[in-house]
């Protein structure tokens, strides 16, 4: 029998559920630090899982997700609307980080998303690049914005 995984995704920790013949396991949390990846790793290891799913949501799963599929885990990561969708065709109306992995591993197993490959070390600094450029350019604006108040 085939394992599932769901990730639900936060700014400091990542909850785990794992699915195996339709019944999900306890919610189990990890700290978004490199030490709590490496215990998620190794749970996810010691797992097995078919497929780890997580939504793409903010900026907090791209490095988890490029870490696990360097782990050489198995990796979807899908398309939050997508994910919305399956929760209200499930009816699910509550809304926790465990009934989110719950049903991320659900979705793993019932739609088999395809699995997610990192973009190349060269893509990814470019998008570190992006991302600091982004924010030099909010300082310099804020930074104007300020002048201005000053002067007027």
């Amino acid at each position: 029998m085939s394992v599932y995984a769901g990730l639900d995704i936060g700014a400091y920790s990542v909850d785990l559920v794992t699915r195996q013949a339709d019944k999900p396991s306890k919610a189990r949390r990890y700290k978004q630090t490199a030490d709590g990846h490496n215990a998620l790793i190794a749970q996810l290891k010691k797992s097995k899982p078919a497929l780890i799913v997580m939504e793409a949501t903010g900026i907090y799963y791209f490095d988890l997700a490029v870490t696990l599929a360097e782990a050489g885990l198995p990796v979807a990561v899908i398309n939050p609307k997508s994910f919305r969708h399956f929760a209200e065709l499930k009816l699910q109306t509550s809304k926790t980080d465990a009934i989110d992995s719950e049903l991320l591993a659900e979705y793993g197993q019932r739609m088999a998303p395809a699995p997610w490959t990192p973009p190349d070390h060269h893509h990814q600094a470019l998008r570190s690049l992006g991302r600091q450029i982004n924010r030099l350019v909010g300082c310099r604006a804020q930074a104007r914005n300020r002048l201005h108040a000053l002067k007027a």
